[in-house]
């Protein structure tokens, strides 16, 4: 039987290594960012509560944005997690006790090993659903550390079994990316994954327009899940005039890219249509494409760009422009961005930007179809060891800026 902890075939050290932010409090007119990270070998195990897991990390990815967000935010953080803490005590130390020796630590998607299991299940006749040595991959949310360390803590509702067929690097780089296209088509979109036929609008297939899909690892994800057949079966209809029944598919996919993606946009990721155009709403007049029932905007540039795929021409009314990121307005209350707000209350559009959340049973899911074969790992993986994580999220930052993302070996060893 396995026991509870690996701490007898495996002894937890009090301290670990770990990228990390300064302590708090931060200056707000120096930018931060990948070049404020630190690494340090001081850093203390994290304790687990009642209710969560001790994660070995094997790897982790950590986003450019996701850094710049926590020197943004670390001073809210901290006030965030010592009122949480004055009002439930906890053995776990929060963000807010942490910054008198470090601050926040990136990397909110990994793949790791369990270590010990929550003691709260342990009277429980089925036990935690995870069990020590099973490898796992996970999304955390903000209200503690991530990954970018030895060890992490996570809860249930952030786990799921990883994947057997790709490598932990390669795990590492699925929960962010694939939730936020999950969670793009059906809860933002509200599609559902149970009933792929009532997702079939009654005028015809599901139309959708992914912008910038071949460039990003959100929009390669939501292209993967709009030709899974198990999601959106084909119709069959009958011929006119004839015996028999024809298959027509469930969805139409444009997308947006460079001429030079036009050939994998088609062909590797099944677009039905595609275009390089800057003006999207005049390509769409062009070449007589019908409008669509979901944008996934995955170009976050605002602006006029973003005006276009909220017009008429290429959206629906009803229907759904969603983005995984959309840069605030420098100035909120330009006449045409008023217009634009206009427009969208008037024809009941859902204009709104995706926030990946944990969720175990949508992971897990993803995990299975990526064993399928329908999902995949980030493609072009460039591995760096977490000593070098500095470094490789600077070069992150000057190649793609808030996009740019690195994969961390934590541990090559567990691998």
């Amino acid at each position: 039987m396995t026991s509870n902890t690996l701490s007898e075939q495996k002894r937890i050290p009090e301290l670990m290594q770990a990228l990390h932010l300064p302590p708090g409090p931060y200056d707000k007119t120096i930018p931060g960012g990948p070049s404020s990270l630190i690494y340090g070998m001081d850093i203390p195990v994290p304790k687990p509560s009642a209710r969560e897991y001790l994660i070995k990390v094997k790897a982790t990815t950590v986003h450019v944005s996701e850094v710049q967000a926590d020197v943004c935010d670390g001073d809210s953080l901290a006030s965030s997690a010592a009122a949480k803490t004055a009002t439930t005590p906890t053995t776990t130390p929060t963000k807010a006790t942490k910054f008198k020796t470090h601050g926040p630590i990136p990397g909110r998607e990994f793949c790791g090993i369990v270590i010990s299991t929550p003691k709260e299940d342990h009277s429980s006749s089925t036990g935690p659903l995870f069990k020590v040595e099973d490898d796992v991959i996970g999304l955390l949310d903000f209200s503690h550390d991530g990954a970018a360390a030895d060890y992490v803590l996570a809860t249930e509702n952030e786990l799921a079994r990883k994947p057997q067929n790709i490598s932990a690097a390669e795990a590492s780089t699925v929960p962010f990316a694939s939730l936020t296209a999950w969670q793009g088509l059906f809860c933002y979109a509200n599609l559902d994954p149970d009933d792929g036929p009532c997702n079939r609008p009654a005028d015809g297939p599901l139309r959708v327009l992914v912008t910038n899909a071949a460039s990003s690892e959100v929009g390669r994800q939501v292209m993967r899940l709009l030709q899974c057949r198990s999601l959106f079966p084909e119709h069959c209809a009958h011929m006119m005039g004839k015996a028999g029944k024809a298959a027509e598919s469930a969805v139409w996919i444009c997308a947006t890219g460079t001429r030079d993606e036009h050939e994998y946009l088609q062909k590797t990721l099944g677009a039905d249509a595609v275009t390089a155009g800057t003006d999207i709403a005049a390509a769409f007049r062009e070449n007589g494409w019908d409008p669509v029932d979901i944008v996934f905007d995955c170009l976050a540039v605002g602006g006029a760009s973003l005006r276009q795929v909220h017009s008429p021409v290429v959206v629906k009314d009803h229907g759904h422009v969603i983005t995984p990121s959309r840069p605030p307005s420098s100035h909120p209350e330009k006449p045409a961005e008023m217009e634009e707000q206009a427009e969208i209350r008037t024809r009941n559009l859902t204009s709104e930007v995706i926030r990946a959340k944990p969720d175990r049973k949508q992971l897990t899911a993803i995990a299975k179809l990526i064993e399928k074969g329908v999902l995949k790992a980030a493609e072009f993986l460039r591995v760096e060891d977490l000593l070098h994580g500095r470094e490789a999220l600077i070069q992150a930052e000057r190649a793609s800026g808030a996009q740019g993302l690195a994969v961390l070996r934590v541990d090559p060893a567990l691998d």
